[in-house]
C-alpha cells in the first residue's frame, strides 16, 4: 500500500506522456495520382520541386508539371517537336524558373518555364563542349550545374563510366 500513491502517480504521468504524444503527431494525408487524374502516364521516372511550388514529373508519357489543381503535360511533336522522345529520365529545376531535363534518348533539354518556351540547348551544348556528348543525370552545384554525361562514339551498351561535365546556369 505505500507504494500505491507512487505507482498511481508514475501511471498518471506516463499516461500524459503518450495522450501529448498522439496529439502533437501531425497528421498526413497521401493522395495517389494516376491517369485517371491526369496524369500522362503511371510510369514516373522523376519528380522534383521548383522554386515556385510547382512538382515537375519525368513520365514515359511527357514532362509534366502539377500545380495543386491539375497536370500539364509537354509532349514530343505537340509544340514542334521540342522533346525527342516522351520519356523523360531526370529533371532539375533550377534557380531561374528554367527546367533542365534529360530524355529516353539522352539529350539535353531546357524549358524556359517563366515563358514557357524550350530553349535550342544544341548550339548551348555545342558552345559548352557538350556537341558529342550523351547527358545521363543532373547534380545541382552552387553556381554551375553539373551534368553527368559519355561522349557519343563510346555511348554503347553497356555504357562507359561517364564523365562528370559542368554547365553554368543561365
Amino acid at each position: 500500500m505505500e507504494n500505491y500513491p507512487r505507482r498511481l502517480w508514475i501511471a498518471a504521468l506516463f499516461s500524459l506522456i503518450i495522450y501529448g504524444t498522439a496529439i502533437a503527431a501531425p497528421s498526413h494525408v497521401a493522395r495517389t495520382y494516376n491517369v485517371r487524374d491526369g496524369l500522362p502516364s503511371n510510369s514516373i521516372s522523376c519528380v522534383a520541386q521548383d522554386g515556385n511550388g510547382l512538382i515537375w514529373i519525368g513520365t514515359w508519357n511527357g514532362l509534366t508539371f502539377y500545380d495543386g489543381y491539375r497536370f500539364f503535360t509537354f509532349r514530343s511533336g505537340e509544340q514542334s517537336g521540342e522533346l525527342s522522345t516522351n520519356r523523360i529520365l531526370d529533371i532539375y529545376p533550377d534557380t531561374h524558373g528554367n527546367v533542365w531535363f534529360v530524355t529516353y534518348d539522352h539529350k539535353l533539354g531546357l524549358l524556359d518555364n517563366p515563358t514557357g518556351h524550350f530553349v535550342d540547348v544544341v548550339k548551348f551544348a555545342e558552345n559548352e563542349g557538350f556537341g558529342d556528348y550523351l547527358a545521363f543525370r543532373f547534380y545541382p552545384g552552387a553556381e554551375k550545374l553539373w551534368v553527368d554525361t559519355t561522349r557519343i562514339p563510346d555511348a554503347r551498351p553497356p555504357y562507359p563510366e561517364p564523365a562528370i561535365r559542368t554547365a553554368p546556369i543561365r
